[in-house]
């Protein structure tokens, strides 16, 4: 493959880097969207420097890419060894150069220095200080009698121990880089197979980390499909531009029965009902918990949508496939029946008539067998109203800079995991997700103890606060989907979609029309969308007849808190 690919590049200075070996976590991806990599030296450099300790060295790096005229050299003998590098010791082989270039040490001495370096012998160290910058007779000439001033020469070596300690050597990171960039290509160039791979390989994940990855790949443009009796393989499967989801990957299935299903289907055709698909298959590899987890993650969709209907039916149709298969048993029914008999005991049994589930059972069984919502998602329903008390989405939040800004968004909670800290106090993490992406909540001690009678699985609130350096929300507020109720009947919003032909006329009509409910004024750009929450109180009908006066009819409308007015 082309290791100078600009389309692969494109991709890791992304960030878009989920499945890619070594450029996955969240701090990779930001570090290479900082980073901007344009080469092979870049990638290799990044891994190595992506590590405590040489992590310090990261802004210097950045700052010597973007412009040459940033990098610094202690003293110029290092920068025909550090310029690759921009000015940054990367790696131990950059270190044993030094020490051979700068003070004369031999090939074999210079691999003890970088030895004792990265397993901090303070007392070899303190004798290598002494010999890198005065030499010893007849042995290492010393960075003094080549020229370099005793400050500078003591600067490189501490330059040298705090990187050494955590140092890769150069071959380490660049097959590490070369596995990166494959990886990273594939992903460029054929994402649906390399995702469906992906998503196969964590398939043994705890079903919300499975989860976690589907609702990534999801993010990245490429659907995911349910799960399917007549087209599922056990692992995930590129179909065209979409991933199908795997049987395997719903709970209970183990790799025999899979295998069993679809070996059956390729064998005999497609299933054609769910009496069709227990008939065919051998029930001492199945059970009424493998059945209700098809059911309930939409396996059986396509042929029927009403899974409240296939549950009901689910006791019976056993019974009656149990009693057929007892019946091939014994030779009685065989000897002494009939035609007539043998239909009557093998007819498919009625379906009843059931109403389908409600849609938030639906996801919330989808969420139990597969970990994540397979055809919606219950954010959904609330997403709109929550929007006026909002500021971002959660995909946002992670990239939420402002200090003095507080950032607020919706969600569902999706899991509620207590923790105890040190000193035995109770804490809790939340994660939080809505319809794009999902986060962790950290809730601490004195927060936790007012909330945790109000706090619960599967509930959809808003959350205000800020990032911390690792990643984690921490809120200062949890505002309930009752709570911004309440709120939304003291809250109007007037969106705006046009220029305001006069602004006097627009001040002179808000205040006009006063009344009890505060003003979020919502101003729609081309690309972009300004919430500002007004000082004034209003009477929405009266703003409305007032605005007429002021703004074309097309280009405002007015909300009653996070809903449109009727």
């Amino acid at each position: 493959i082309d290791y100078s690919d600009p389309a692969v590049y494109e991709l890791i200075c992304q960030g878009k880097t989920t499945g890619v070996f070594q450029l996955e976590s969240a701090g990779m991806q930001n570090f290479m969207k900082e980073l901007a990599p344009t080469c092979m030296e870049d990638i290799i450099a990044g891994i190595s420097l992506y590590r405590p300790g040489p992590m310090d060295f990261i802004p210097k790096y950045i700052s010597g890419k973007r412009d040459p005229q940033n990098i610094k050299y202690t003293h110029p003998a290092l920068e025909s060894i550090l310029k690759p590098t921009y000015g940054c010791i990367v790696y131990q082989e950059q270190v044993m150069q030094i020490v051979r270039e700068l003070a004369g040490y031999s090939l074999g001495r210079r691999d003890l220095v970088r030895r004792a370096m990265s397993k901090k012998k303070e007392d070899v160290m303190a004798k290598e200080r002494h010999n890198f910058i005065y030499g010893i007779t007849d042995k290492i000439k010393g960075c003094l009698a080549n020229g370099i001033p005793e400050k500078a020469a003591n600067e490189i070596f501490d330059e040298m121990t705090d990187f050494a300690k955590y140092a890769f050597n150069k071959s380490h990171a660049a097959a590490y880089a070369v596995v990166a960039f494959r990886t990273a290509w594939l992903k460029t160039h054929y994402p649906v197979e390399f995702m469906a791979a992906y998503l196969s390989s964590q398939m043994k994940a705890k079903r919300e980390v499975l989860g976690h990855y589907v609702l990534e790949v999801r993010r990245s443009g490429i659907q995911v499909l349910p799960p399917d009796i007549n087209s599922s393989t056990e692992n995930f499967t590129a179909v065209g531009s979409v991933i199908r989801f795997g049987l395997g990957a719903v709970s209970r299935m183990g790799h025999n029965t899979v295998n069993m299903i679809v070996n059956e289907r390729e064998a005999h055709g497609k299933f054609l009902s769910l009496w069709d698909f227990m008939k065919r298959l051998d029930m001492s590899l199945m059970n009424k918990t493998v059945f209700e987890n098809l059911i309930k993650a939409g396996a059986f969709d396509e042929i029927l949508k009403n899974r409240a209907m296939l549950l009901n039916a689910l006791p019976k149709f056993l019974e009656a496939v149990q009693g057929i298969n007892a019946d091939k048993k014994t030779t009685q029914l065989g000897l002494f029946g009939d035609d007539e008999s043998d239909e009557a005991v093998t007819a498919e049994p009625e379906l009843p008539v059931v109403e389908e589930f409600d849609e938030h059972t639906r996801l919330e069984y989808e969420k139990e067998v597969t970990g994540l919502y397979m055809s919606g998602h219950p954010y959904e329903a609330y997403q709109e109203k929550f929007s006026v008390f909002t500021n971002c989405t959660i995909t946002d939040l992670k990239e939420w800079k402002s200090e003095s800004i507080k950032a607020s968004a919706g969600g569902i909670i999706v899991s509620v995991t207590p923790k105890t800290t040190k000193k035995g106090a109770s804490m809790c993490i939340l994660q939080l997700e809505d319809t794009e992406g999902s986060i962790d909540a950290v809730i601490f001690p004195a927060m936790w103890e007012k909330l945790r009678g109000s706090i619960t699985k599967g509930m959809a609130c808003v959350i205000e606060g800020r990032m911390d350096d690792r990643g984690q929300f921490l809120p200062d507020k949890i505002i309930s989907a009752d709570e911004l109720d309440e709120r939304a009947q003291k809250y109007v919003t007037l969106k705006l979609t046009g220029a305001i032909p006069s602004v006097r006329e627009f001040a002179k009509a808000v205040n006009s029309s006063r009344g009890s409910a505060r003003i979020i004024l919502e101003v729609h750009s081309e690309d972009e969308i300004c919430r500002i929450l007004l000082g004034n109180s209003v009477d929405p009908e009266r703003l409305r007849e007032s605005m007429k006066g002021v703004i074309p009819s097309d280009c405002f409308e007015i909300y009653f808190g996070g809903s449109f007015a009727a």
